[in-house]
């Protein structure tokens, strides 16, 4: 409250009686002085009295920020006592005193702002993970299941928590908690029509071969997949981000591998398989 009631001061015209302050017949230095300060002035006063400040002040949970600010505003009301005395230079001094100080607060509001836009974006991301619908697990798989499901809900709920407490920081920590717990599901549960193959090759240019073929045949299965389903809007951004990060791993192991370097080749095909693979499990694909 007492932000606003100075903020309010501000806009009320005290620039006016600032300025008023400063004598017109004062020598040539002064003057130039007086005119400097009356400009800092008024941008001060702009910044202050400004309607999206007001609004970002009043939405944010920055309390340091609202500190600041209202250091700031408090110094400027002091400004006038040195134009009754005709100190120009400390006058100005705190001016630029204040613009720094408003400029602190401003950035702090942006980061605020920027945090709560974090944990509105990973959310939507938690909330459009489409998981795949699992048939004939064991009793272990759907315990496993069941209580996985169980702590993504709670930490949903713990991060809704502490957003409403405008605690983005803590909320975002927990959304991407949750999120790395729905991901491991599709890698730890396996389908029931899911083959593993172990294979075993006499050297890393056959397995990278192997990987290679395999990479972008799935890559194929994926795009036409996708093409051929009608898929919401969340859950094909996020098959598209699958997508993107399997091409770059594929594009990765390609020039490992016109360097020499065959094992990180392989270990980014391996990679690459992986994230289409789990593009494949949301559309209901298995083998």
């Amino acid at each position: 409250m007492r932000i606003l009631i100075l903020l309010l001061l501000f806009s009320l015209g005290l620039t006016v009686g600032l300025a008023q302050q400063a004598a017109p017949d004062s020598e040539q230095p002064q003057k130039e002085s007086s005119d400097q300060l009356r400009h800092k002035i008024a941008m001060v006063e702009y910044m202050l009295s400004s309607p999206v400040m007001l609004q970002r002040m009043q939405a944010s949970d920055d309390e340091l920020a609202k500190k600041i600010l209202a250091r700031a505003a408090v110094n400027f009301l002091e400004i006038e006592e040195y134009f009754d005395r005709g100190q120009f230079l400390e006058a100005e001094a705190i001016i630029d005193y204040v613009l720094r100080d408003i400029s602190a607060a401003s950035r702090l509001f942006n980061v605020s702002r920027q945090t709560k836009r974090k944990y509105q974006i990973s959310l939507e991301q938690l909330d459009s993970f489409v998981l795949p619908e699992w048939k004939n697990l064991s009793a272990v798989e759907n315990k496993f299941l069941q209580g996985t499901l169980v702590k993504i809900n709670a930490l949903r709920d713990e991060a809704f928590s502490h957003a409403r407490l405008r605690d983005y920081d803590r909320a975002v920590t927990l959304v991407d908690q949750a999120y790395r717990l729905k991901s491991s599901l599709i890698d730890k549960l396996q389908h029931e029509q899911t083959i593993v193959y172990d294979l075993t090759f006499e050297t890393i240019d056959e397995e990278y071969e192997y990987l290679s073929k395999r990479s972008y045949h799935y890559l194929e299965l994926v795009e036409h997949a996708v093409a051929e389903s009608a898929v919401d809007i969340q859950t094909r951004k996020l098959l598209d981000s699958y997508i993107y990060q399997s091409v770059i791993n594929l594009e990765a192991a390609e020039n490992y591998e016109s360097e020499g370097r065959v094992a990180e080749a392989n270990s980014a095909l391996e990679k690459s398989i992986k994230q289409l693979t789990w593009a494949l499990k949301i559309l209901g694909i298995t083998f």
